[in-house]
């Protein structure tokens, strides 16, 4: 009887590992809920060293090459077409992207979690420039080198809503910066994702 019983247990926690494993294995892509984004951030911080930390309303925009997309490092899955900073409520300084570079090319680079349960995902984007005024001089810092990129983490819910996005950013100084412009600068903020043009929020899940 009890070697019945330790031979049943044994099967069922055998089943469920195989569905476990198999649900894991097959969860190797995402499904996002829209092909369209806008992120929007009450306060983007761009901190300057000794010259302190301009704030700034940031916002945003881009689409997704589809509306599936590889768990692969690196994969090319979107663009940000659109980047606006708002100068006019900045505190402490201006900051200003430089559009002329966009699009800004986006790339899905790793999630947070245990498979099958995600809790956030990061993308990548490479290609902006940001010129920070300081006391009359215009100086740049690139985000198109490697290693210097707009990092963007989706923070997601059990249902895989996206809660939240965290903002960051650690840029290199171009040659042409001379005293007094800052020798880092990096950025950071936490703001909302919603379809382009609406309200409605935007789910991640695994496929």
């Amino acid at each position: 009887m009890i070697l019945s019983r330790l031979l049943t247990t044994i099967a069922v926690l055998s089943s469920g590992l195989v569905l476990m494993i198999s649900a894991v294995g097959k969860a190797g892509r995402f499904s996002i809920s829209s092909s369209t984004f806008r992120q929007t951030y009450s306060t983007i911080s761009f901190e300057g060293g000794l010259f302190g930390t301009v704030r700034c309303p940031v916002t945003l925009e881009g689409s997704f090459h589809s509306r599936t997309m590889a768990k692969t490092a690196e994969s090319l899955i979107g663009l940000i077409t659109r980047a606006i900073v708002g100068e006019a409520a900045c505190a402490s300084g201006r900051a200003r992207f430089k559009t002329e570079t966009l699009p800004w090319h986006i790339r899905y680079s790793s999630f947070t979690g245990t498979l099958p349960t995600i809790t956030a995902v990061k993308r990548v984007s490479f290609g902006a420039r940001i010129n920070l005024p300081i006391e009359g001089r215009d100086c740049f810092y690139n985000a198109a080198v490697p290693n210097r990129y707009l990092s963007i983490e989706l923070i997601k819910d059990a249902s895989g809503r996206i809660t939240q996005v965290r903002f960051s950013a650690d840029v290199e100084p171009e040659p042409s910066n001379i005293f007094p412009c800052p020798p880092t600068v990096r950025a950071d903020g936490q703001g909302t994702e919603t379809v382009l043009g609406g309200a409605t929020g935007i789910t991640l899940t695994l496929i």
